[in-house]
């Protein structure tokens, strides 16, 4: 006859069910005893391929504060700030009417047109330029020029400059007598004050001007 002192070390175990796990304190399990569907069953977390991110967003802040260099090769559909618009141009000498004045603006890129009409001389001043100042944006402050374009008017035409940290438009002449003497170049240079210079002869449908110019901005 069978005893329990006799077979207390011969169980199977197989009647042995209810266990709580919260029982089990101690010890290693077997990976023989973990299932297959397990998500941590043979996975090392200290390595995980990035290739098993198949959803989900990744936070910010698994992101280093320095993102390493790659090629922007890939990179589309990127936005760049622009802007449209009117300016409003004054010149320093003389009286103009200013029939239109637009810019536009992509990124740090600003190209500007402007439309006028001289009306009246100011009078002498010597060998001093004439400019366009009011440029809708402060140009960018490395080195000169900063921009360039053209103009073309009745009894001129020429280049526009903008020079380095400036709102200012130069009309630099192609003409040998519309200058300032020894402006720019020996062949040509800015459009001066003389009351000479100017083309009061010429009837009022004549004095209109075009100018554009494209330059980098400060920002």
């Amino acid at each position: 006859m069978s005893t329990y002192e006799g077979n207390r070390y011969n169980f199977s175990g197989a009647n042995v069910t209810g266990i709580p796990t919260s029982a089990i304190s101690s010890g290693t399990f077997a990976d023989a005893r973990l299932s297959s569907s397990s998500v941590t069953q043979h996975v090392d977390l200290t390595a995980l391929s990035a290739s098993n991110l198949t959803s989900g967003t990744v936070p910010d802040a698994r992101f280093p504060a320095t993102l390493p260099a790659v090629s922007g090769a890939n990179l589309t559909s990127m936005s760049v700030a622009s802007s449209v618009g009117s300016w409003s141009p004054s010149i320093n000498y003389h009286s103009w009417t200013f029939h239109q004045a637009r810019y536009v603006k992509v990124g740090r890129i600003c190209h500007v047109s402007l439309y006028f009409q001289w009306t009246a001389s100011g009078g002498g001043g010597g060998d001093e330029a004439v400019y366009v100042s009011g440029l809708p944006f402060t140009s960018w402050n490395s080195g000169n020029p900063i921009g360039q374009g053209s103009f073309y008017g009745s009894y001129d035409e020429g280049q526009t400059m903008v020079m380095a940290n400036s709102t200012v438009m130069d009309f630099l002449s192609n003409g040998q007598g519309q200058r300032v003497v020894n402006e720019h170049n020996t062949t040509g240079g800015l459009w001066n004050r003389s009351k000479t210079l100017y083309p009061s002869y010429l009837g009022s449908e004549y004095r209109y001007c075009y100018a554009e110019c494209t330059y980098i901005t400060a920002s």
